[in-house]
């Protein structure tokens, strides 16, 4: 189920990023979707880990890289509202609006 998702469901989405004014309340609705199906099948544990806080710590991570490596600072660069980590934007609450 997870090959399936990550294979035909995570493109539409990401491919929507840049296109589509995703709400946070939107973001959460279809997140809670996606855990709710696949705790249904077993796939996935009710209490994962947080979304935003993944979202967060990627953010960090593509920041801290981005002082050292070309490729990092680049996609920092281009990254103006394109993907729900606007890497562009220093200051992002997750909770209020993902992409504007």
């Amino acid at each position: 189920m997870v090959t399936a998702v990550n294979t035909y469901a995570s493109p539409v989405l990401m491919y929507s990023f840049g296109i589509i004014d995703w709400t946070a309340t939107e973001l959460d609705d279809i997140n809670r979707l996606v855990r709710v199906t696949f705790t249904k099948h077993k796939a996935h544990h009710p209490r994962g880990a947080d979304y935003y806080q993944q979202l967060h710590d990627l953010r960090d991570f593509f920041q801290a890289k981005s002082q050292t490596s070309n490729i990092h600072r680049a996609v920092n660069d281009t990254d103006d509202r394109i993907t729900p980590l606007n890497l562009k934007d220093q200051h992002v609450n997750f909770k209020e609006k993902i992409v504007e």
